[in-house]
């Protein structure tokens, strides 16, 4: 179905005017329902080459993608990839380099966890001991049954 522009004219002063609906912002032919399918599509493409830029290691894929001009995109994904492209020195050290933090920040978290549970030890050494244990960097020598 198209839709066609209806004009009407006054009667009492000539003057001409147009039918005015929510469908179509005035002065347009396409509605806002189809410039909203097509920010849709537009922006799970870009997330899409982003995803796989970054699950792919490809800096360069990535670097295409941030520096593509986007059109029908919305504002919040805009935002996004402007503080992506102001990050991408450091994006670019991460995808280079295998090294992370990932094992001292699982320690911390566990420690903080820990720390929680234990509703406060009186001694330090206890509490350093019963890390030291739940990670296995102490054994506890096991008593003989004899």
């Amino acid at each position: 179905s198209r839709l066609h522009i209806q004009r009407y004219k006054c009667h009492s002063c000539n003057k001409k005017f147009f039918a005015r609906t929510n469908i179509i912002d005035d002065g347009c032919f396409i509605s806002n329902q189809f410039k909203y399918a097509i920010k849709l599509k537009t922006t799970y493409e870009v997330y899409q080459s982003l995803l796989y830029a970054l699950r792919h290691n490809n800096y360069k894929e990535l670097e295409i993608t941030l520096n593509a001009k986007y059109n029908n995109i919305p504002d919040y994904m805009k935002t996004s990839i402007k503080t992506l492209k102001e990050y991408l020195p450091y994006i670019k050290n991460t995808l280079n380099n295998t090294y992370h933090n990932g094992y001292v920040e699982s320690n911390n978290n566990f420690i903080k966890v820990l720390k929680r549970i234990a509703f406060g030890f009186k001694s330090f050494h206890r509490f350093k001991a019963r890390i030291m244990i739940c990670k296995n960097l102490v054994y506890m020598k096991k008593a003989s049954a004899n």
